[in-house]
């Protein structure tokens, strides 16, 4: 494994799929910041922020599993993403319950009301298996494909609402119906590949189920870390200074989105390669490329964030 296996046509589309999604949320937050201000930003990133940890349980962290078994072809794949849809079902349910009862817990209506609206995504994102099979088969150009066109529509629908001065809530509608249409596309995708009918069992479903579970630990650990400091800012300062915060701590994500992509589109390789998965050299070379490329970007961020800021989230940021 080498430098040069990143310039595949399939690792640049890895890339390209990761950037649009990446960028969609950047926008999303400029034009929730600039068009409606620090305040009601400050309520929009917070409302994401709860729905993200509270998406540790709703979404279980399967899709990592899913490109493994994927990729080592152990099980039909009819099998696996029948059972997979059928388990994001149950923790979609499980995460807008945890929603609903935060919700009467929230003095803000507006939060409230927000959050149950965003919850909807728990629903919405149910196909992003489909993602995993196209990850595992290297297929990033239909990735990339699905992406753009979600995105068009997204942020489109979201100008679109924002231009018209709407209620916040019609903003987090706009954002939210963009799970909706990459996972449309996606099923479109794969019905048109793979005529035949899915399968689920309750054996797969837990084992599943049970492979995710470290990395539900590990993701919740990091989500917490990530998610807790806009509760904490929001209860103690408000919401102004929680837009403030926010508007820095979304830019970060550009910056992050190059070592999650490549050991994204990396792992499948890695799986279908006996001599690779159980080599201690290839395994240093992993770790080795992704520590790199965080490093630049991490120096990256330091020298554009600056002045990136003010110049794209406004002055008053």
């Amino acid at each position: 494994m080498k430098f040069k296996d990143l310039l595949s046509p399939n690792q640049l589309f890895a890339l390209l799929a990761k950037g649009l999604e990446g960028t969609k949320v950047i926008v999303a937050s400029i034009i929730v910041a600039r068009f409606y201000g620090p305040e009601d930003f400050g309520r929009f990133a917070f409302i994401i922020g709860v729905t993200s940890i509270v998406a540790i349980i709703a979404e279980f962290r399967l899709q990592s599993v899913l490109v493994k078994e994927l990729s080592l072809g152990a099980l039909p794949k009819e099998s696996i993403l029948g059972s997979a849809l059928a388990a994001n079902f149950i923790f979609a349910v499980v995460g807008m319950l945890g929603i609903w009862l935060y919700t009467l817990m929230e003095s803000d209506r507006l939060i409230a009301a927000g959050l149950l609206i965003y919850s909807l995504i728990f629903l919405y994102k149910i196909p992003r298996a489909f993602r995993s099979q196209l990850i595992s088969n290297e297929n990033n150009r239909s990735i990339a494909k699905c992406e753009a066109a979600s995105s068009i529509i997204s942020i489109s629908a979201m100008i679109i609402v924002s231009t018209l001065q709407l209620n916040l809530l019609w903003v987090l509608f706009a954002r939210s119906l963009d799970f909706l249409f990459i996972s449309i596309l996606f099923i479109i995708l794969y019905k048109r590949q793979n005529p035949e009918k899915l399968k689920a069992s309750v054996k797969t479903i837990k084992k599943l189920s049970y492979s995710s579970a470290p990395l539900v630990f590990s993701g919740a650990a990091m989500i917490l870390f990530q998610r807790a400091d806009l509760i904490i800012i929001k209860t103690t300062l408000g919401e102004y200074a929680t837009g403030l915060y926010s508007s820095a701590t979304t830019l970060m994500l550009l910056f992050s989105l190059a070592p999650m992509v490549i050991s994204e589109s990396l792992a499948p390789k890695i799986f279908r390669n006996e001599k690779l998965i159980n080599s201690d050299e290839a395994r240093q070379k992993f770790s080795d490329i992704i520590i790199f490329i965080g490093l630049a970007m991490s120096a990256l961020m330091f020298i554009c964030v600056g002045w990136g800021l003010p110049y794209l989230y406004g002055n008053e940021y």
